[in-house]
This record gives C-alpha cells, structure tokens and sequence, in this order.
C-alpha cells in the first residue's frame, strides 16, 4: 500500500523538550469500502475514531528505523452514502 498523501508533523521548537502532547483531527467523508489508515511515529500514539480507542503504536523496531502501521478502520466509520429508501 502506497501513501495517497503524507505529510510530515513536527512540534516546532519544541525538539529538545519532554512530555509534549500533540493532537491532530481530521473530518474525513468516508463512502464505503475499505478505509486503511496509515501512521509512522518516531514516539508514541493513540488513535480515536468518533470517541472511541482503536490502536496504540508505532510497531517496535530497532533504534533509527520506523515502521509504517497499516490500520484497517473501515468498522469505525460511518458511511456518508445516504438511502433512497
């Protein structure tokens, strides 16, 4: 699986500090199918859909390598598709 977008996150200035907490939303439109989230961290994370834990990483690996996480959150997701019903 390839990156459709990726940006990188940094807390500016704050490099050289302990115990920071960075929180990042998003609001995504989600129309069925297979939703895959995709996260690589050099530190800790949690992931919450719509209020509710999904996943705790990064995978471990060796001093100065990363993994990237691969999530499947499709089940977590609400679909925007509206019924004709």
């Amino acid at each position: 699986m390839n990156f459709l977008a990726a940006r990188p996150v940094w807390a500016k200035d704050l490099t050289e500090e302990y115990n920071i907490m960075l929180t990042l939303r998003a609001t995504v439109s989600y129309f069925g199918g297979k939703a895959i989230l995709a996260a690589a961290a050099d530190n800790f994370y949690r992931v919450f859909i719509n209020g509710e834990f999904v996943h705790f990483g990064p995978q471990r690996c060796g001093q100065s390598w990363w993994r990237k996480d691969e999530l499947d959150i499709s089940s977590y997701l609400t679909s925007n598709i509206k019924s004709s019903i």
